[in-house]
């Protein structure tokens, strides 16, 4: 399993690679790459892949800069933007994660390219999840999990709700719970991380 996850993460990381060096600098000099990714248990793989990658392309360096997850990684993004210093390429756990920003017109979209190796046949949900319109940002390299949300049966009673099936109906009850003095949700003691996966699994 993490062979297969590994080989899909290069294959990503070398199709968003090879389009940063369509812009190769001047013969001899050469290409530095930022590469904003996340910290956690991919670290390690995506920085072995950079450094094998780079062993094998002289003409390539590297910059990995790993702040975080979340919070961290998403203020990193928008910072570099604001100073004009975009990252190359970017490692990070959800599109929908980024889409918080709203600078996803910052990114390249990889849809012609995805659809010229016949990678949308494959992991069909992965892709769905990561189309925006016609545009697809992200290449998915595994899937780490499925996550669930819990109701309250004699809360929702109380307030004559029913379980959401649309974000708008998501809404609509987190709204009418937050009226009725309860939190819309209960994060278990953990206030940050949780965040992301939840809202990433609506």
């Amino acid at each position: 399993m993490k062979r297969r996850m590994s080989l899909m993460m290069l294959a990503a990381f070398l199709v968003c690679v090879t389009l940063v060096l369509g812009g190769q600098t001047a013969v001899g000099q050469p290409k530095t790459i930022d590469f904003l990714t996340t910290s956690g248990w991919s670290l390690d793989w995506m920085t072995g892949i950079t450094e094998r990658f780079a062993a094998q392309h002289p003409e390539v360096k590297f910059e990995v800069y790993a702040p975080g997850i979340d919070i961290d990684f998403n203020l990193a993004f928008i910072t570099k933007i604001a100073s004009n210093d975009p990252p190359d390429v970017i490692k990070h756990l959800t599109t929908a994660q980024i889409m918080w920003t709203g600078l996803d017109g910052e990114l390249m979209d990889l849809s012609s390219i995805i659809k010229e190796r016949g990678w949308n046949n494959i992991l069909i949900p992965g892709w769905d999840y990561n189309t925006f319109g016609d545009a697809v940002y992200y290449v998915p390299i595994n899937s780490i999990g499925v996550g669930f949300y819990f109701t309250n049966k004699d809360i929702f009673d109380e307030l004559g709700l029913t379980a959401a099936n649309t974000l708008e109906e998501f809404y609509h009850v987190a709204e009418v719970l937050n009226g009725a003095g309860y939190g819309a949700l209960a994060l278990g003691g953990r206030p940050a991380w949780p965040l992301g996966h939840l809202w990433a699994l609506l």
